[in-house]
């Protein structure tokens, strides 16, 4: 897994609350997104994350 794996997972579950809440077009272009980027992240498969950590932003409860 490479630093950048993390930008999958997102993309990921931002689709399933697409899904799960009836926002269909919104899933299609985050669908389309994941497919287009995918090739791209698969590229850097051989890059280890430094220190073993991701660099993430992190959002208040309040406001995710």
């Amino acid at each position: 897994m490479n630093q950048h794996a993390w930008i999958s997972a997102v993309l990921d579950d931002m689709i399933d609350y697409a899904l799960r809440n009836d926002l269909a077009e919104i899933r299609g272009e985050l669908t389309r997104t994941a497919d287009r980027i995918a090739p791209m992240l698969d590229e850097l498969d051989d890059t280890e994350p430094v220190d073993g950590a991701c660099d993430v932003i992190a959002i208040p409860p309040r406001r995710a």
